[in-house]
């Protein structure tokens, strides 16, 4: 008889192969537009927060300053980040994605849709049912994690 550790192992594993093959087609993706998926995040980061700061960004991403001011500067340098004086603190730079940093994002998520639209073969009650699952497994892992029992 299969020990429920196993099963759980088994689901986990699961979760691991669908984000790593996901994963794998968004960086094809994003190396047929030319840009990494470490700066296709960063670009989705200053796309959802305008202005905000290298500092900021290396938070969000848990990255060192010295990490994201290179990873920016080659975003800079490509034409797809602009970079303006804050109005708060003079020593500090609100960054912006440039219509073609929009474009390069876009385009790329495109491509990325377009190699998964299969997925939409499975049965769209198929489909309701992951998504009613995922909800409650995130769930119990909110409540575990509140309880602090892990």
């Amino acid at each position: 008889m299969e020990k429920p550790e196993d099963y759980l192992r088994e689901v986990l594993l699961s979760f691991r192969d669908i984000h790593q093959e996901t994963r794998g087609i968004l960086n094809t993706a994003a190396l047929e537009k030319d840009i990494t998926i470490v700066q296709l995040h960063v670009a989705n980061i200053i796309k959802t927060h305008p202005g905000i700061t290298s500092v900021e960004v290396a938070k969000e991403m848990r990255l060192g300053k010295s990490t994201i001011s290179g990873i920016i500067s080659r975003m800079i340098d490509g034409g797809h980040v602009l970079k303006t004086p804050s109005d708060q603190d003079a020593r500090s730079y609100g960054l912006t994605l440039t219509e073609s940093g929009k474009e390069k994002v876009k385009a790329t998520y495109d491509i990325y849709l377009k190699y998964l639209l299969p997925i939409l073969d499975v049965p769209r009650e198929d489909l309701a049912q992951l998504l009613t699952i995922h909800q409650q497994i995130l769930t119990i892992i909110d409540e575990v994690k509140a309880n602090g029992t892990f």
